[in-house]
């Protein structure tokens, strides 16, 4: 039965469900399952063979590492109904290499959707005050130099609780140490005084906040815990935060 079946090209999608019942009686299922057993080790032995020759190049040009029995699976699957048996047909180097950009492309699409399952979601600093008392705080913040000037909304935004990966125009702050660099602790200072006067609440990092929206005229702030102020060891300018805030 199985010598019949792989010399009449026959495939499982081309009998009919007439006579199945039939079949399964004769065995004819089993051997069909043991005829795609014996093409698929075939297969698997060609794919070996192949994937010694050129796996190496493969890895290098695409940077693909895939599993031969995935490969076998992938093969067997694309072949046509006639191609079994004696009419296998045989492992191409373009075959090896159509996998490896459907397998990159896949890595791709899992890693793109694990990335977005795991990215957190983080908000600004949400303002608890009128808009009036932000605008006056907007405007000492500029007239004293502590701020470049911007627009208002976009500063506004930063404190409207939004998500700080939309912010696009941070605020750049110009106070330096004395080495010339940028004072983090009095940015820390600042959003301290504003928090603790009920100014302003948020959720989350705060180290990822302020660097999201904050940074200097000509980089990026990546801030850390060391960089925010601690009880008794403020910065230069906490009483001027603390009169501009009483000021609002």
């Amino acid at each position: 039965m199985r010598n019949d079946i792989e010399d009449n090209n026959q495939n499982l999608d081309d009998l009919s469900m007439g006579f199945a019942f039939d079949m399964a009686n004769n065995g004819v299922f089993d051997d069909l399952r043991e005829l795609i057993t014996q093409d698929k080790g075939k297969i698997s032995v060609d794919a070996e063979e192949q994937l010694l020759r050129i796996g190496n190049y493969i890895k290098i040009k695409t940077g693909a590492i895939f599993r031969m029995e995935d490969f076998v699976e992938w093969f067997s699957g694309r072949r046509k109904l006639k191609q079994q048996g004696k009419n296998l047909p045989r492992i191409e180097d373009d075959d090896l290499i159509e996998y490896a950009k459907i397998y990159i492309a896949m890595l791709d699409d899992k890693i793109s959707m694990a990335s977005d399952q795991q990215k957190e979601v983080i908000t600004g600093f949400n303002w608890l005050g009128n808009e009036n008392q932000l605008q006056k705080l907007f405007n000492k913040l500029v007239e004293d130099e502590f701020i470049k000037i911007m627009e208002f909304d976009d500063f506004k935004f930063i404190f409207s609780d939004q998500k700080i990966q939309d912010v696009e125009c941070q605020i750049v702050w110009l106070k330096v140490t004395l080495n010339k660099q940028t004072n983090k602790k009095s940015i820390s200072d600042l959003i301290n005084v504003l928090e603790s006067s009920k100014y302003i609440t948020y959720k989350g990092s705060i180290v990822k906040i302020l660097s999201y929206c904050f940074k200097s005229e000509n980089s990026e702030l990546k801030f850390t815990h060391a960089n925010l102020v601690k009880k008794d060891n403020y910065s230069e300018f906490r009483m001027d935060f603390e009169k501009m805030i009483e000021a609002l």
